[in-house]
């Protein structure tokens, strides 16, 4: 099945695919991050601090801590 993504970004009902009833597939969308972009994101968080930045596979990542 295929997932038909309407122009606000929602997601329609499966459509049946010709190969298999029972096979779905999924388009993933995610946000690539700029350098810097992440860490001003959590530093807004409350109670939180950043124990590492890194970036790996193409995007940056944090790891948090809650405080």
């Amino acid at each position: 099945m295929e997932v038909d993504v309407s122009e606000n970004g929602e997601a329609n009902e499966p459509k049946p695919s010709p190969d298999s009833e029972n096979e779905r597939l999924y388009h993933r969308f995610y946000h690539v991050f700029y350098e810097g972009e992440l860490e001003k994101l959590c530093q807004s968080i409350e109670y939180c601090q950043i124990i590492q930045s890194f970036y790996d596979q193409g995007n940056w990542c944090v790891v948090i801590q809650k405080t």
